[in-house]
């Protein structure tokens, strides 16, 4: 059985998409929607030493686990309460493409005439909850009431565009879960420039078998991972952009620009993989704050001078002991991370830049120049 919708064409810069509207029975009926979900990133197997070449696989891996949010069930039963009301309407326009591989849908001056055929998949890109809603209103209720829905219908829409779609819409107007917006940013980048790179490395640490870190990222803000995955990019950002504007040089810039991205994702797992040896019987002990994002940041701010220290400025390769050195000292001056103990509570960033300041003292009494090793990073930078 066949669908004919009538439309009106918009053309916006070289796109054409098509307004028009659909009752809602017969919307639901064609609607496919996909959830993006964190388990895809089991499948992941990503590349490091060769990631410009992996990176369209790895993409599309990563494009076919769907772009939206999973449905939040509270959320569903709301707008169904809320359609119950007397002025319960819902204005705003439900974004949809048609995919059509085969090409079988029909477009004549005003209307589209759309197939019944399995080729032909017509998901939402954004307003799943709004049609899930009204889903769950209609299970709930017999209602003879006309319930038209505006559409926008895109056609044969690539999946990074529709990422790129979904997430800009949901930044600028409805707040989603920062995490799933990095991920779903990143699909719209072909090339690995820095915010690619870094969101790369976050899949890689949370997905190698080798990692220290693996499984311990909140991947997509979801999860049972303390590590947040924007959190890490948030963090990671400014030591691969090149700007000389910061106080703290962008350590890992040389790296990426000889196209080394194995180096930089060697170098932090080696680093965690020394804060955790070191405090191997406190690191994942509730009775400590290791897995806060207060203590995490922390220790994110504290890696350029670790880096730096770890450094050999005539071949670019680190000396993993030195890493192992400077956690040993941070343990042998008793740094308190004992959850209750003076640096535990909800931390502010100034409470954070106070202990890194200790910290970079109780480091510096132990004949370490940080000022010196950093001197030395600018002569290479």
């Amino acid at each position: 059985m066949k669908t004919t919708i009538k439309y009106i064409p918009v053309r916006q810069k070289s796109f054409l998409f098509y307004n028009s509207v659909m009752e809602i029975k017969s919307l639901l009926s064609l609607i496919e929607v996909v959830e993006r979900k964190k388990d895809h990133y089991e499948k992941i197997d990503l590349d490091i030493f060769d990631l410009e070449n992996s990176i369209n696989e790895v993409n599309e891996l990563k494009l076919n686990a769907g772009i939206q949010r999973e449905l939040i069930p509270n959320k569903l039963n709301q707008i169904s309460d809320y359609l119950k009301e007397e002025n319960g309407i819902i204005p705003n326009s439900i974004i949809l493409n048609i995919s059509d591989k085969l090409e079988l849908v029909q477009f004549e001056e005003d209307k589209i005439t759309i197939p019944d055929d399995p080729s032909i998949v017509i998901t939402a890109i954004d307003g799943q909850h709004r049609l899930m809603g009204f889903k769950r209103y209609l299970e709930k209720n017999v209602s003879k009431e006309i319930f038209e829905i505006p559409i926008t219908i895109f056609y044969n829409l690539e999946l990074d565009f529709q990422a790129y779609i979904f997430s800009i819409i949901n930044s600028k107007q409805t707040k989603i879960n920062k995490s799933l917006l990095y991920d779903l940013l990143a699909l719209t980048k072909k090339d690995v420039d820095d915010f690619k790179l870094c969101h790369e490395i976050a899949t890689w640490l949370q997905t190698n078998e080798k990692s220290t870190l693996r499984g311990n990222f909140k991947m997509l803000g979801k999860g049972e991972g303390w590590l947040s995955q924007a959190a890490f990019i948030d963090y990671l950002m400014p030591l691969v952009h090149n700007s000389k504007k910061r106080k703290t040089p962008p350590i890992f810039y040389p790296f990426a620009e000889k196209k080394k991205y194995y180096s930089i994702a060697f170098f932090i797992n080696d680093y965690f993989e020394g804060l955790v040896s070191t405090y191997k019987n406190e690191f994942y002990s509730d009775n400590y704050i290791f897995k806060t994002s207060f203590t995490f940041g922390l220790f994110m701010k504290l890696m350029p001078y670790v880096f730096i220290y770890s450094l050999n400025e005539n071949s670019l390769e680190y000396d993993k002991s030195r890493i192992n050195k400077v956690f040993q000292i941070i343990r042998d001056r008793n740094v308190d991370f004992k959850k209750g103990g003076e640096n535990s509570g909800v931390g502010s960033i100034g409470k954070q830049n106070q202990l890194l300041n200790t910290i970079i003292k109780i480091i510096e009494t132990s004949n370490i120049s940080f000022e010196t090793e950093f001197d030395k990073f600018k002569r290479l930078w």
